[in-house]
This record gives structure tokens, sequence and C-alpha cells, in this order.
């Protein structure tokens, strides 16, 4: 398909792709604002990672996944706080994002990845430990 008016082809994927596009974007922006603008005292948000963002395909809804290095946090208040901060992080969204569309609905989950990595990694060492005697 031609868009005349623009003077160039589109891809005909480029519907499907959108989606991950648009995740990408977000995964990085939420990531720049939760550093550089989101400041809760119950949060050191220098040690949150937004692991991952999947974006619904109509592009209103987006799983936000994000984890942290930090050992000794409640996941229960981390995770609350970054729940309860939602419309913060769209409204942040909606002055850095152009393109004609609205900011999707962002729903925060906790990723528990690096949790389980961290327990695999201990049982390695223990394992490790175990056959070298």
């Amino acid at each position: 398909m031609i868009l005349a008016s623009k003077g160039f082809a589109r891809a005909k994927d480029t519907p499907r792709r959108r989606p991950q596009r648009v995740a990408e974007i977000l995964r990085a922006e939420i990531s720049n604002i939760l550093f550089t603008k989101f400041r809760d005292p119950r949060v050191d948000s220098q040690f949150v990672t937004i692991t991952e963002v999947n974006v619904s395909p109509d592009l209103k809804n987006a799983k936000v996944y994000f984890s942290t290095m930090k050992t000794d946090i409640d996941i229960s208040i981390l995770t609350e706080v970054i729940i309860n901060s939602a419309s913060f992080f769209r409204s942040q969204l909606s002055h850095r994002l152009q393109g004609g569309y609205g900011v999707p609905e962002l729903h925060f989950i906790y990723d528990n990845i690096l949790d389980q990595s961290m327990k695999i990694d201990e049982l390695i060492d223990i394992a490790t430990k175990n056959t070298s005697k």
C-alpha cells in the first residue's frame, strides 16, 4: 500500500509490529521516568528495573513488568507504590510521547525472574560445593 501524501511504501506487517515498537518505547520512557522523575520515600527507584512491557494489539493496554535487585525491600510495598503511581507514569508519558495516540492504560506487575535466578544460582553453588567434597 502506498501512502500518496507521504510518498513512501508501508510494510504489510506494520500493524502487527506496532505493539512491539510501542512496547520498546514505553519500556525506555518508563525506565527513564523512574530514574529521573519518580520520587517516593518508600522506594529507592534507582534499584527498580522495568524488565518487559507487553502492549495489546489495540494499543489501549500495557502490562509493565518490573523488578528490583535490592534484597532488603518489602516487595508488597514496592508493588503497591508502583501500581498506585500508574497515573503519574501515564501523565509523564503523555508529555513525552507524540504521534496522535493516547497513552495506554498501564498495568504494573512485579516480575520475580531476578529472584528466581538468584535462587537458582544459590542452588548451583550448593550443588557445586557438595560435589567437590
